[in-house]
């Protein structure tokens, strides 16, 4: 947070530098008003250009092996420019290197999934996926398993066929 606001300041700064500069390079003097314009002008577009960029300059980092499955758009009042564009600011990712099968049951996949929000901790969450009963549940870490290696105690979620979650895992798993 306070890389964002140091480069917040800096954008305007220079502007404002820049903006003064051009004017004495031809002689001139600026108009009292113009500077500050172009400094509250400039961190606003460092501002705007950070929000909208944040989620592409963060799935380029991703290693490889990491596969990005669903994004979600947000709008807010005070921005009503996100209403026209909606600006990403959270996403789930499928750790492709998790995907788990168990041969003596087929058609269920285990996979883990990484909940990215910006400015937020990220959290990782394993779904056990039944891809052809078309139905999810959550599998915790401290999770029991009955002998036959279903996860005891748990309410399976329908899921529709079409969904990202459920086609990047089943599909991926080769499990339909």
């Amino acid at each position: 947070m306070l890389f964002h606001l140091l480069a917040t300041f800096s954008a305007g700064i220079c502007a404002a530098g820049l903006f003064l500069l051009g004017y004495r390079t031809f002689g001139r003097k600026a108009p009292r008003f113009l500077p500050p314009l172009a400094a509250g002008l400039a961190m606003i577009g460092y501002n705007v250009w950070d929000e909208y960029s944040w989620a592409t300059r963060t799935i380029a980092e991703l290693p490889g092996h990491i596969e990005v499955v669903e994004t979600y758009g947000h709008a807010a009042p005070w921005k009503p420019w996100t209403y026209a564009i909606p600006e990403v600011n959270r996403f789930v990712a499928l750790d492709a290197s998790t995907i788990r099968r168990n041969e003596n049951l087929p058609g269920y996949v285990l996979a883990e999934f990484i909940l990215v929000t910006r400015r937020s901790p990220t959290a990782t969450m394993q779904q056990l996926f039944d891809c052809q009963g078309a139905r999810q549940t959550d599998v915790m870490p401290s999770q029991d398993f009955s002998a036959e290696g279903l996860p005891q105690d748990k309410d399976w979620v329908s899921v529709e066929t079409d969904s990202t979650l459920f086609k990047a895992v089943c599909t991926r798993a080769g499990a339909d």
